[in-house]
Formats: C-alpha cells, sequence, structure tokens
C-alpha cells in the first residue's frame, strides 16, 4: 500500500480571487444588507507612498438617507492577522479621511459551536466582527 505524503505548506492566495472568508462577507453580510447599493471585490488601489499601495478588499457604496451615499472599504480577514496589513489601513484612514474604513474579521464557527448556541446560532454558521478604523 503506497503512502500518502501529506503536503505541508501553505496555500498561496490567487490574485484577483476571493478567498473562503471574502467569499462568505459578500454572501452573508454585503448581499443581505438593503442599504448596500453597490460591492465590488478589489476595485481600487490607493497610493499611500512613493513605493507602497493598499488594495482593500471590498469597495462598498452604502445608501444614506434619502440622496446621500458613502464610500467605504472593508478590509476582510479569516482570524489571523498580520501587523503590515493593519498597518496599512491605519494610513490609508489618515490619508483619505473622507472615506469610511472597516477592518472584519470573520470566523467559521465549528459544528460544535454551532450546536452549543443553538437557537442563538447564525444561519450563515460565520461569526464576523467589525471594526471602524478612525483616522
Amino acid at each position: 500500500m503506497a503512502r500518502r505524503r501529506l503536503n505541508l505548506r501553505p496555500r498561496k492566495a490567487v490574485p484577483g480571487a476571493m478567498n473562503q472568508t471574502e467569499t462568505a462577507y459578500l454572501e452573508e453580510v454585503l448581499g443581505k444588507d438593503p442599504t448596500v447599493v453597490e460591492a465590488r471585490f478589489e476595485a481600487v488601489t490607493l497610493r499611500l507612498a512613493k513605493a507602497t499601495a493598499y488594495r482593500p478588499d471590498f469597495y462598498v457604496l452604502r445608501k444614506e438617507g434619502l440622496f446621500a451615499v458613502a464610500l467605504e472599504l472593508h478590509e476582510v480577514k479569516g482570524g489571523w492577522v498580520d501587523a503590515k496589513s493593519r498597518t496599512k489601513i491605519k494610513v490609508a484612514a489618515a490619508l483619505f479621511p473622507e472615506i469610511r474604513f472597516f477592518w472584519i474579521v470573520g470566523k467559521k464557527l465549528s459544528k460544535k459551536r454551532l450546536r452549543e448556541l443553538g437557537d442563538a446560532a447564525p444561519l450563515s454558521g460565520w461569526e464576523w466582527k467589525t471594526e471602524e478604523i478612525e483616522p
């Protein structure tokens, strides 16, 4: 019988393609929010310095009032957060105070945790924590 080898190398992100957390956020949060007029994945890139750019995960137009819309940029992470990403969004918020920046951390709940929560469990099976980054 042949031995099965485990691939222990981390999976590389595919540029321009959403990961599992980003897909769930788009479908479960942005897709169900009636105030969201438009949401695009990696639609804008902000220049932060000469050789530094920041591309947020989602460009969101949100209806505010009868005729106004607000521009928001959302960064979605799946639990593990690197300092570089956190620093870039803070710098971007300081450079572009007219745009609202949000840091979202999504966590897929285990089957055990969903059973423990019972009726209080989210239907999607995801738990979202949202933080607005102030300029």
